[in-house]
């Protein structure tokens, strides 16, 4: 059965499994807002050596996401 979330239940559960993904994880999504949770949770997946894959919407659309993204290393 399918199971519907708001917006808070959606972001807790995505940062759930940002936490508890193995070694590699994969977002495909439209839209990302790096918040400053979202980004810590990156980071620390980054320097746990764990590769993320990230794909998104064009790139222009937002630089800064962008800049911060491309500044972790294991993040592809």
């Amino acid at each position: 059965m399918a199971k519907f979330l708001n917006t808070k239940k959606a972001v807790s559960a995505i940062e759930d499994l940002i936490k508890d993904a193995d070694q590699t994880w994969l977002l495909i999504s439209p839209y990302l807002k790096l918040s400053k949770d979202f980004r810590e949770l990156l980071t620390y997946r980054n320097s746990k050596d764990k590769i993320t894959t990230v794909i998104l919407e064009s790139r222009s659309s937002n630089l800064m996401k962008w800049n911060f993204l491309e500044s972790l290393r294991f993040v592809i």
